[in-house]
């Protein structure tokens, strides 16, 4: 495992406060992403988590190193979408990390699938779909949406859940997507 791996591991764990569904969402084992936020950990020269019954949180005092870990990742990322002239990726806009089920197929798309898919914070997701600036928005089930958009809900749960939002003329790339998170 590369050590843009590892980090991007602790990015996963830093969004979903768990090892057990950052492990998921990239198809790893769960001591896999504990190795690597150790070896994070190592570098840095503190603990980057507390762990508990509840999940893994970011220590207040880490603050500046987990920013770096998610600046490096995302970087990284928009690097290597320059190699050769590859068709420009997919583009999820969200105001918080995407629920857990989102971020797994984001995980195995990028495993998978080309061109790259990168995560856009944005205040207005919806906003940003309707700008051409994403290609998906994920936001608050029963969020006002215009009738040129469709919406597909990934989460439910009593009183509400989580939809992703995207226009009607789909590229090969978004059908692909949809077709992943099911």
């Amino acid at each position: 495992m590369t050590d843009i791996d590892r980090l991007r591991l602790v990015a996963t764990v830093v969004r979903t406060r768990s090892i057990h569904e950052t492990a998921r969402a990239h198809g790893v084992a769960q001591s896999t992403v504990t190795r690597a936020v150790a070896a994070a950990e190592r570098l840095v020269g503190f603990e980057l988590f507390t762990r508990s019954a509840t999940g893994s949180h970011p220590r207040p005092e880490a603050a500046p190193a987990v920013a770096l870990i998610e600046t490096i990742v995302t970087a990284f990322d928009a690097l290597a979408s320059l190699r050769g002239s590859p068709p420009t990726g997919l583009r999820i806009a969200c105001t918080e990390p995407p629920p857990p089920r989102v971020e797994t197929s984001i995980a195995q798309w990028r495993r998978e699938q080309a061109p790259p898919i990168s995560e856009v914070t944005v205040d207005d997701p919806v906003a940003a779909v309707i700008a051409h600036e994403a290609d998906f928005a994920v936001v608050p089930i029963g969020t006002a949406i215009p009738d040129d958009l469709i919406w597909q809900c990934v989460r439910a749960v009593r009183g509400g859940g989580t939809a992703l939002v995207h226009r009607r003329t789909e590229s090969p790339q978004v059908t692909a997507f949809l077709r992943m998170i099911g």
